[in-house]
Order: structure tokens, then sequence, then C-alpha cells
């Protein structure tokens, strides 16, 4: 489960912004703890 957050930026190469429906995403492969979400 991605954490929520108010601002999502990157954290490192492998980190990914994508949007679903309304929802901003940060997808990471490597380390999971990145993943985040907005909205």
């Amino acid at each position: 489960m991605p954490k929520v957050s108010s601002s999502i930026k990157v954290q490192c190469d492998d980190c990914q912004i994508i949007r679903r429906k309304r929802i901003l995403r940060v997808i990471c492969k490597r380390d999971k703890r990145h993943n985040r979400r907005q909205g």
C-alpha cells in the first residue's frame, strides 16, 4: 500500500511518476518504500 503524500517527487533513478485516472503515483521497482500516491 503506497503512502499518501501531499507532494510527491522521485527519490531515485528507478522511480517513475505515473497518473492513473486522477491519482498521481510514484512506482519504484528497486525500493518499495519509495512508493507514494497523491490524490
